[in-house]
């Protein structure tokens, strides 16, 4: 029997129930009686597995909790669903020109103004208009769009998530670069972290920020003031 096609156009629910499949099989049944195939047809992956064997019962188990559980691990759905969102989020400032230092907080000011974001496979889509999303971002944080987001200059780039609760990029600054950490502490808080390249010990840090945004805001006002005190 063959199961749980992925391929460029299915949906993110999908494509985490074969992710979890697929790694249930390798920790569960690492045998032969199993594998993941390419179909030209359906221009998908399928997982087959050889009839009347463990890997057949499990698979055949699996579709049996979907009635019940559409999502058989939803902590792994979820985090898959919320990187889509945020890509879509990338894709519509890039499309309206809109400057995003932190793209959580503008999926947060979206939910907050009622913005929904849809899946349509392969991509989520932001479902307002560029002008709309343009004005509710820069409303909401009007000190984004002062930023230049080249890098190189000295001025800040984009953070670049690494995962979830943690940002990083690297910021010129009279010549030398550094390293900036953003941090989600336990409390929820974030820490922001810089230091020079190759550096143990950092230079600037300080605790207790509400957001990614606020701590590029506080690191803007007061690390280069710092610096120039120096």
């Amino acid at each position: 029997m063959r199961a749980y096609p992925r391929g460029e156009y299915s949906s993110t629910l999908e494509i985490s129930n074969h992710i979890f499949v697929e790694r249930e099989l390798l920790k569960r049944h690492a045998g032969t009686d199993w594998a993941v195939h390419w179909c030209e047809e359906s221009q998908c992956y399928w997982i087959e597995a050889d009839g009347g064997t463990e890997a057949e019962n499990f698979i055949l188990k699996m579709q049996e909790a979907e009635q019940d559980y559409p999502a058989l691990n939803e902590q792994h759905y979820a985090d898959l669903q919320y990187a889509e969102m945020l890509k879509a989020i990338r894709r519509k400032a890039e499309q309206s020109g809109t400057i995003v230092i932190s793209y959580d907080d503008a999926y947060d000011c979206l939910l907050d103004s009622a913005i929904d974001i849809e899946e349509n496979p392969p991509r989520h889509t932001v479902l307002c208009s560029d002008e709309v999303f343009r004005e509710t971002i820069e409303s909401a944080f009007p000190n984004w769009k002062d930023y230049r987001m080249e890098r190189g200059t000295e001025q800040y780039p984009t953070l670049h998530q690494v995962r979830d609760g943690m940002y990083r990029t690297q910021v010129l600054y009279n010549g030398f670069y550094r390293n900036v950490e953003i941090i989600r502490h336990v409390s929820g808080r974030w820490v922001l972290n810089i230091c020079k390249l190759l550096a143990r010990e950092y230079e600037f840090r300080h605790f207790n920020m509400k957001s990614p945004a606020h701590a590029i805001h506080y690191m803007i006002e007061n690390y280069e003031t710092k610096l120039e005190e120096e």
